[in-house]
């Protein structure tokens, strides 16, 4: 992604920090937005809509996606993606979050 998708990220993982004062939940967030296997919210958005997260909250708010639709969609993403159940209630648990 782009400098300025990757700055944001940046800056809503540190908001979150100072809320939690918790490495381990600023770990989950940013897991489940981004990360080495391809299950994160960031990859779902690009392959299935070819945007990225910064789009796509503009889009939101222009009401050109439905919320509830899109987190479906998101959640038949994570299940086509993580065969294990296990992962696979993480990263819904992981998704509540973003």
């Amino acid at each position: 992604m782009d400098e300025l998708s990757d700055q944001k990220l940046k800056d809503y993982l540190d908001s979150v920090y100072i809320i939690s004062h918790s490495f381990s939940t600023i770990s989950a967030y940013r897991i489940a937005i981004v990360n080495q296997n391809k299950t994160g919210f960031r990859d779902y958005l690009q392959e299935l809509h070819n945007i990225d997260e910064l789009k796509f909250v503009e889009q939101i708010k222009q009401e050109k996606f439905d919320v509830y639709a899109t987190l479906r969609d998101h959640v038949v993403f994570l299940d086509t993606k993580i065969t294990n159940q296990s992962q696979l209630q993480q990263g819904l648990h992981r998704s509540k979050g973003i």
